[in-house]
Order: structure tokens, then sequence, then C-alpha cells
């Protein structure tokens, strides 16, 4: 896997990881 791959994927992580976050914040609410 190349470097532009990688990080197109790390970038997909971290947006999922915000849209969870961001979930539960709505859920505590």
């Amino acid at each position: 896997m190349d470097d532009r791959e990688d990080s197109r994927i790390g970038r997909r992580k971290r947006f999922e990881k915000l849209k969870k976050s961001i979930k539960d914040e709505e859920g505590a609410e």
C-alpha cells in the first residue's frame, strides 16, 4: 500500500471517529 492510499484510509477512519463522537454527544443531550 502506498502512502497516498494509506493517508486516504487514515482520513476516513478519523472522519468515522468524528461522526461517532458527534452522534454520541447528540445522544447525551
